[in-house]
């Protein structure tokens, strides 16, 4: 009697533990598997792209020779290739993705973009700080002014708004910040009286939020002078002198850095660019 009990105790664990193998089994099938499909479809797509994208050889490979010309002339002889000597200035065409088409795009550019500047006349309390300066910049912000006296001349400006591509903001920071009358800490005011000014007094900046508005900033303080206008932070086009001055504002895929200078006395170095 005690025989035929164990023996039916053992058949049945045998069972249960055959099930516990099966119960176990599937799973781990497949998951091996789903590694397998994986591993083939990482390889076959991996060989795919290759086949269809090859890699360029790099820049410093000796398939790829680089060769120089001149923008200027380029710009003015269309597609011809030009090549010049060390004395001219030089462009490496590795710059460009299709250095033909990009000087097509940038002749287009300079025949037909169109830049309205707000007005602001000469008898203004702050035409210091609105309006182009009457003598040559100075100092680590000249970029800044500079900026300006050269784009108001420049034939990108219109007086007529339907016409404008983009709309300048012809405020300067870095003479705001060293205006007694604002200074550092009226900046942000200053700059949200502004703003609500041109968006009732004309109907441009309300048809795109500011987006096509742009203004220069070379002066570190620009980063605060935004604090009361975020629309403009956050829409309007900032051209910095340096992005770093703007690491909480800046917006890399709208803003633009502006390269900048510091004006020194005497006769600049007789060296191209490139060598300098």
């Amino acid at each position: 009697m005690a025989a035929s009990v164990l023996s039916i105790l053992h058949n049945k664990l045998c069972g249960i533990l055959g099930k516990l193998n099966l119960f176990f089994l599937i799973p781990t099938t497949l998951a091996l598997f789903t590694c397998l499909f994986i591993i083939f479809y990482i390889t076959f797509t991996s060989n795919l792209f290759f086949q269809l994208y090859p890699h360029s050889p790099p820049f410093n490979s000796t398939l790829t020779k680089p060769t120089t010309f001149t923008f200027t002339q380029a710009l003015h002889s269309g597609t011809n290739n030009q090549h010049l000597n060390k004395e001219n200035t030089e462009n490496r065409s590795e710059v460009f993705h299709d250095r033909d088409i990009f000087v097509e795009s940038y002749k287009d550019m300079n025949r037909s973009l169109k830049i309205y500047v707000y007005p602001h006349r000469k008898d203004d309390p702050f035409a210091n700080v609105l309006l182009p300066v009457n003598f040559a910049p100075g100092g680590n912000y000249a970029s800044e002014s500079y900026f300006k006296k050269v784009l108001v001349k420049s034939h990108f400006v219109t007086k007529i708004p339907s016409e404008a591509d983009f709309f300048f903001m012809p405020f300067s920071i870095a003479r705001l910040r060293h205006d007694a009358r604002v200074g550092i800490t009226g900046l942000p005011e200053f700059i949200s009286r502004y703003i609500f000014n041109i968006s009732h007094n004309y109907p441009y900046w309300n048809r795109t939020g500011g987006a096509d508005h742009f203004y220069a900033a070379c002066h570190s303080v620009g980063k605060i002078a935004m604090q009361k206008a975020s629309e403009v932070k956050f829409n309007a086009i900032q051209v910095v002198c340096s992005s770093s001055y703007f690491v909480s504002s800046y917006v890399p895929h709208k803003d633009a850095s502006l390269p900048q200078i510091w004006p020194r006395q005497g006769d600049p170095p007789n060296l191209t660019p490139y060598n300098r």
